[in-house]
């Protein structure tokens, strides 16, 4: 929620898989964020960007919330957007 990269790559792949793009604070998961995922009780999270754009604390209270986790990234941020191609419409 702070750097926008990775959530304008993201933005499409929600659209496209019929899901929200919920944004967070790097290092914490906001609770206004996780009461809304507790609504949707979604099946699965992508988590999108390495750890500097979604810390492992944010990752854990996500898989908390949903074991059904993954996260998505690459080396820089279009190495992330080429991954974010390659999960959801599986081709790059």
């Amino acid at each position: 929620g702070v750097n926008f990269p990775d959530a304008l790559a993201a933005a499409p792949a929600a659209s496209a898989a019929d899901g929200p793009l919920l944004l967070t604070n790097p290092a914490v998961l906001p609770t206004d964020v996780r009461d809304e995922i507790i609504r949707l009780d979604p099946d699965l999270i992508y988590i999108v960007g390495g750890t500097g754009a979604v810390s492992t604390a944010v990752e854990n209270a996500l898989k908390a919330l949903q074991p059904n986790t993954i996260r998505i990234a690459g080396a820089n941020r279009y190495a992330t957007g080429a991954a974010i191609v390659e999960e959801v419409w599986g081709a790059s």
